[in-house]
C-alpha cells in the first residue's frame, strides 16, 4: 500500500503541472521492487490557501509523504525516501529554476491497525 501524497504550495500553481509530477512519481514507484504496482497510489493537492516564510507570498514549495504498511527494514525504508525525494528534485528543477522553493518528503508507516483487503486493481492488472 504505498501511497505518496503531494502538496503544493500556491507558488507551484505557473510553475508545474502537478499531474505531471504526480505521473512522475508514479512511475519512479513503480520501478522500485519495494512496492507492489497494484498498491501503488499517488495524488496531488494544490492549496487553495497558504502562508510561507516571511508571509511575501513569493515562495513555493512541495511537501510529499509517503505513507506505508509496516515490516519494512530501515535500509529500505531510508533507501526509499531517498531515491523519491531525488526523483521529484530530478522532475522539478527544470520548472522551478531559480524561484524559491522548498521540497520536503516524510514517511509515515502505517501499523497492523489499517484495513487494505479491498483491492481488485491487482486482479485487473494482472499481477502484484
Amino acid at each position: 500500500m504505498p501511497h505518496l501524497r503531494i502538496e503544493a504550495g500556491r507558488g507551484c500553481r505557473d510553475l508545474f503541472e502537478l499531474q505531471g509530477l504526480c505521473d512522475h512519481m508514479r512511475a519512479a514507484m513503480a520501478q522500485m521492487p519495494l512496492f507492489p504496482t497494484a498498491g501503488i497510489r499517488v495524488r496531488g493537492y494544490l492549496a487553495d490557501a497558504d502562508a510561507v516564510a516571511d508571509g511575501s507570498h513569493m515562495f513555493a514549495f512541495v511537501h510529499m509523504e509517503l505513507m506505508i504498511g509496516d515490516g519494512r527494514s530501515a535500509a529500505d525504508k531510508d533507501a526509499a525516501v531517498a531515491r523519491l525525494y531525488e526523483a521529484a528534485r530530478t522532475y522539478l528543477q527544470g520548472p522551478v529554476g531559480d524561484a524559491p522553493f522548498a521540497l520536503t518528503l516524510a514517511l509515515r508507516e502505517l501499523g497492523p491497525h489499517s484495513c487494505k483487503d479491498w483491492n481488485s486493481i491487482r486482479d485487473a492488472i494482472g499481477g502484484d
